[in-house]
């Protein structure tokens, strides 16, 4: 049987592969998102003679001219998430037997750099913890965590008291919060096994939790 583009990604693989209760919240609304990007460029294509060149094409057009809404380019990562997305699809449907080839097969990844940390000057860290001073008590303690210990903001906001050892000094991240319009806010696991960490909390930031 063939398919045009749009109907077996909506109709078949989002329902499958989607939003079969495995992923996350957030995930799900991710592909959401890119998938109103990308089906427009293939929407009236059979499934069947989409090629690598048509891919490729996508790729060219989302690295130079696509603009987010805000009139800026798609980051590197972004587009490799377009990349990796049209891989699930195609994946699936050449083990389903709907395409014979997979048409990735013939598409190289998006390169993506890894970009330098873009940590505080030491300077910018005295401006950055003077400034905190004037802060509402608890959005001090947010911020102070959040800079002192590297977490997510997701996992800042996912922490309960029982993950901090007050005597060794330790924080645990065992789970994560995240917000989407769709289902509102959600507390669950960390997305990866090695999410899950315990950290050292240096003691200006235990002396905070300890007031709080």
């Amino acid at each position: 049987r063939s398919f045009v583009f749009e109907k077996f990604v909506y109709e078949v693989w989002v329902p499958l592969c989607v939003k079969d209760g495995s992923h996350r919240p957030s995930t799900v609304a991710m592909y959401t998102n890119i998938l109103k990007i990308i089906v427009p460029q293939f929407a009236g294509m059979s499934i069947k003679e989409i090629t690598g060149v048509h891919i490729s094409q996508y790729l060219r057009w989302l690295r130079n001219e696509y603009r987010k809404p805000n009139g800026e380019p798609l980051a590197e990562k972004s587009i490799k998430h377009h990349y990796n997305i049209l891989g699930l699809i195609f994946g699936y449907a050449e083990r389903q037997d709907i395409i014979e080839k997979n048409p990735m097969k013939k598409v190289d990844p998006p390169k993506v750099h890894k970009k330098s940390v873009d940590a505080l000057t030491e300077e910018e860290a005295v401006r950055f913890f003077g400034a905190l001073l004037a802060c509402d008590f608890e959005f001090r303690c947010i911020l102070q965590v959040l800079i002192t210990t590297g977490l997510r903001r997701g996992e800042c906001l996912g922490l309960q008291w029982a993950d901090i050892d007050f005597q060794k000094g330790t924080l645990t991240v065992n789970r994560a919060t995240t917000y989407t319009p769709e289902c509102g806010i959600t507390v669950a696991a960390p997305k990866t096994a090695h999410s899950i960490r315990t950290i050292p909390v240096v003691p200006s930031t235990l002396a905070l939790l300890k007031q709080l």
